[in-house]
């Protein structure tokens, strides 16, 4: 066999990615929802329960406002935590679209599909919460988590027909 076909046959014609190669897009797309689903985990954890949080932060709030009563500072700890049950789910649904928005895809069954899975999620995540002490399911954290997913939709489908008809 002449040397020039055994170089041939012994060389090798797979490519490696290097560390600068993209990851493929898929893996770009969904990696972000699976981060943020593991951060929405780590706060239904006995860790972020009111009990906890009011230690943090309701010292904070009496030091803004020295002349509320304890029941209103009671009050806008629980008007806090369920704001961030809205932008916890407003960014998973950002995600959650971002992910599905792809080529061939109608952008509101996008944001459709993502609904339905940031509910489906919130729904996991408060029959989660069953088993973690200090915590308990609560079907309006559901609706509110939903909520801020509705939201992340409006926000999606707006920013893409914007920027469907050439706007910045």
């Amino acid at each position: 066999m002449p040397s020039s076909t055994r170089r041939r046959s012994t060389s090798s014609t797979v490519s490696w990615p290097s560390l600068s190669s993209r990851p493929p897009a898929a893996l770009a797309r969904w990696l972000p929802v699976l981060a943020w689903a593991v951060v929405i985990s780590a706060f239904s954890t006995q860790w972020f329960s009111g009990e906890r949080t009011g230690r943090i932060i309701l010292p904070l709030l009496a030091a803004l406002f020295p002349h509320a009563s304890r029941a209103e500072l009671l009050a806008i700890h629980h008007a806090i935590r369920k704001a961030a049950h809205v932008v916890e789910y407003l960014v998973l649904g950002l995600l959650l679209f971002r992910a599905l928005h792809v080529p061939g895809r109608p952008v509101r069954r996008a944001a459709a599909i993502a609904l339905g899975l940031a509910a489906a999620y919130s729904g996991v995540d408060e029959l989660h919460q069953v088993f973690v002490p200090g915590r308990g399911p609560a079907v309006a954290d559901c609706l509110i988590d939903t909520g801020g997913a509705a939201a992340a939709q409006v926000i999606a489908v707006l920013r893409a027909g914007f920027s469907s008809r050439g706007g910045p």
